[in-house]
């Protein structure tokens, strides 16, 4: 059937394929297969009919007028051997060109190139074409399948990034050039991204990190939006996808160009909204696990070669429902629940609606970035932010009106940061940088967490130098925290004052050896303890959960090493193949923790598990490695694995809430490509039970481990000269029942079922 239709698509869309146009456009860039170095002044031969031109200093070169069909180019620059290329064109096209470059010795005249500056940073990107075929998807779910990266939950909706065992307060997230903040330190607190609007996100560890803040312990997600100003005409994209598990509908639109015709002022609007009802487990329906998000973004840019404004303002509003099984009136039930595994007054009917509990919120973040390139080695950048978050919780109670939210933050944080790098040489770089912060946080109803003010500023100089196939990268950075909070006591207002300072550093290095690339890096950092982690006392809606803050909780510090290799040029039983592979120790000095407590708590909302933060000396240690083969052209094999182990270092207990070992595959075929292409691909993903952890601690043992199949179907139609990118997929194919041991609310029911999703996506 699905041949069928695919061929059916393809007869009718054929009258509008065969059109020759002539109107196109191909816009290049050359850089260096190794190092990404930009090839400057690179030809480029068209061999259909003999055209030829020189890419500029930046590498880049364009052909126009082109007619749609197979283009026949020839790439060549000094130290490299010409490639040539066979490229589909049915659409206007910007591409890289990556050349294999190598040292060439002339016996009479020596020319000496300094290499540019290559970053050593331990990065993970997510591909693209993922980025497009997943929209709808949460953030952290974008990432789930990034080497050393996995998914905190907190039922179906709510999800973080979790690298390394470490999330929340540990990770931080970069929006465009802005430090989200928000109530980031709940586990069930989703980061306020719409991930509709991301056209690139990377996961960056090393000495590169410490620009962004000393909590960066586990790493940095940067989620960017296009960059502006390539692209002078009008253009835009529209976006929408359909679920079958919670019937979720989503329309995402995207509008960019040039203001004027000559001036280089260009804008960005962008509007997208999501609505979905209740998820559904293999056997049952979540109970009010709903959701309605939307937002909007506006951007406007003057960018001339050396100097520019940015400016940018977005909006996120989401409602979440909060699964209703977590919310259980006594003890006697609670303990039921979780024995048994059966969540109790099971729903057999869908909804839309979003009952209490829930939770609102609104996120705001108006920024505005200047820089400045004084000379061709040197930028100067300057960013400011306001950030504006407003969260509600709405509790079933029948004492209150249930329009009116049980609790409500606000919290207003301001940024600034300036930042310089300096190419002094080929081969070595410099960055420096400054940041400050404020923050201010109200809130109104019960007590959760106090009211607080947080002051901090931070000074950074990063390192950069390369010696032939070595490179090396160091960096510093110290910084200053000022936090009071405010509260009453004994109907004592109680302000405390906590001041907490400390040194991060990192220290890499890199070595080419044939084929292969060997990296090593070694550092320290630290931060200081949350709001929530010194002060918070009593029901943390979201979570379910009844928790309590420890006020003589210090610094945390963190001692980290990793080594790691990566290698594109292996033949593996002559099949070329990829490998990637790291080992990484972490060595915590006041490793801080939510422990549960027994027994639970009984309130007058309910009764919920109950527990404490707590701070030991622990010890990470772990392995991620993946490998990828390429049979033939259209043939991909990827297969991964990751594997963590945490104990507190003096007793040998095993630290709760790190991720079971997983294993992930898949297989991913080219189905043909002439001017179309499509590709169906098939995964699965293996997870453990975890078997190591505190013994007579948690309230119930680990989930049994599963395994989950998915597959996929897509591919890009040509319509005229723009295009239509398409994706048919299942999620969960098998409708396996399982539960997360890294979802806070596994104690209450099972993960949501078989899923099928289609995706569009219409460039014009």
């Amino acid at each position: 059937m699905k041949y069928f239709l695919m061929l059916l698509l393809s007869a009718v869309a054929s009258p509008i394929f065969t059109q020759e146009i002539c109107n196109l456009t191909l816009t290049g860039h050359v850089i260096d297969e190794h190092d990404g170095a930009v090839l400057s002044f690179s030809e480029i031969r068209l061999l259909n009919d003999q055209r030829a031109t020189v890419a500029d200093q930046d590498g880049t070169f364009k052909f126009d007028k082109l007619c749609s069909g197979t283009l026949d180019l020839v790439i060549n620059h000094i130290g490299c051997e010409p490639d040539t290329l066979h490229i589909e064109l049915f659409s206007d096209l910007e591409m890289e060109f990556l050349l294999e470059h190598h040292s060439e010795m002339l016996e009479i005249l020596t020319v000496e190139a300094k290499r540019p500056h290559k970053d050593i940073a331990q990065r993970v990107e997510v591909d693209k074409e993922k980025l497009d075929l997943n929209r709808g998807v949460s953030l952290a779910s974008l990432l789930d399948e990034s080497q050393g990266v996995q998914s905190l939950n907190t039922g179906g909706n709510i999800s973080k990034p979790v690298i390394h065992g470490m999330h929340s307060n540990r990770v931080v997230i970069m929006s465009d050039n802005t430090k989200l903040q928000g109530q980031q330190w709940g586990s069930e607190h989703a980061p306020e991204i719409d991930p509709l609007s991301v056209a690139s996100l990377e996961v960056i560890q090393g000495a590169s990190g410490l620009r962004y803040g000393p909590e960066a312990i586990g790493g940095v997600v940067i989620a960017k939006k296009s960059e502006l100003g390539k692209i002078r005409k009008l253009n835009g994209k529209l976006k929408s996808s359909i679920s079958s598990n919670g019937r979720q509908g989503m329309l995402s639109g995207e509008l960019q160009g040039a203001l004027t015709k000559k001036l280089p002022l260009f804008f960005r609007a962008q509007l997208s909204g999501t609505k979905a009802g209740d998820l559904k487990a293999p056997d049952y329906y979540l109970k009010n696990t709903g959701k309605e998000e939307f937002s909007g973004s506006g951007q406007l840019s003057w960018i001339k070669e050396k100097y520019g404004v940015d400016i940018q303002y977005s909006q996120i509003q989401t409602q979440l429902g909060i699964l209703s099984y977590s919310h259980i009136g006594n003890l006697s039930d609670l303990e039921q629940v979780i024995q048994s595994g059966v969540p109790q007054n099971l729903s057999d009917s869908f909804s839309y609606s979003i009952s209490a509990p829930n939770q609102s919120v609104v996120h705001e973040i108006t920024s505005a970035r200047f820089f400045w390139k004084p000379k061709l080695e040197s930028k100067v950048e300057f960013n400011i932010s306001r950030q504006y978050n407003l969260r509600q919780e709405f509790d079933v109670s029948t004492f209150s009106d249930p329009s009116i939210p049980d609790l409500q933050y606000e919290i207003t944080t301001h940024q600034a940061d300036l930042h310089y790098e300096h190419r002094m040489s080929g081969n070595y770089k410099l960055e420096f940088g400054i940041a400050s912060e404020t923050q201010a946080n109200t809130y109104e109803g019960r007590f959760f967490i106090p009211n607080f003010r947080n002051y901090q500023g931070g000074v950074n100089t990063i390192h950069h130098l390369n010696i032939g196939s070595w490179e090396f990268e160091g960096g510093a950075r110290y910084d200053y925290k000022w936090q009071q909070a405010f509260m009453y006591q004994d109907d004592n207002l109680y302000s405390p004052v906590r001041t907490f300072d400390g040194l991060s550093w990192n220290i890499g290095v890199s070595k080419e050896i044939e084929k292969i690339t060997l990296m090593m890096s070694f550092g320290r950092a630290w931060r200081a303890p949350s709001i929530n982690e010194l002060y918070s006392s009593g029901l943390h809606h979201g979570a379910a959960a009844i928790e309590f803050g420890d006020e003589s909780i210090d610094s945390e510090v963190v001692h980290s090493g990793s080594v790691s290799l990566s290698t594109n040029k292996l033949s593996i039983f002559n099949i070329p193949s990829e490998v990637n592979a790291s080992i990484f120790a972490y060595l915590f000095d006041s490793y801080i923790y939510l422990r549960p407590v027994q027994p639970p708590t009984l309130t007058i909302r309910g009764a919920f598990p109950t527990f404490y933060y707590s701070s030991v000396d622990a010890w990470f240690r772990g392995v991620d490695a993946s490998i990828k083969f390429h049979p033939t052209p259209k043939l991909k094999i990827f297969l991964g694995v990751e594997s963590i182990r945490a104990n507190e270092i003096y007793n040998g207990e095993f630290i709760i809430n790190i991720p079971a070992d997983r294993a992930d595959a898949s297989v991913e075929y080219s189905l043909w490509e002439r001017k179309w292409s499509h590709k169906i691909s098939v995964h699965s993903s293996f997870t453990r039970q975890q078997t190591r952890f505190p013994k007579g601690v948690d309230y119930t043992n680990p989930p049994t481990g599963y395994v989950l199949l998915g597959g996929r179907f897509s591919g890009v139609l040509p319509i005229a000269t723009n295009q239509l990118q398409y994706s048919f997929g299942v999620e969960n194919a098998t409708n396996q029942s399982y539960r997360s041991y890294l979802n806070r609310l596994r104690y209450y029911a099972d993960e949501p079922g078989i899923n099928f999703i289609l995706t569009l996506q219409f460039k014009f």
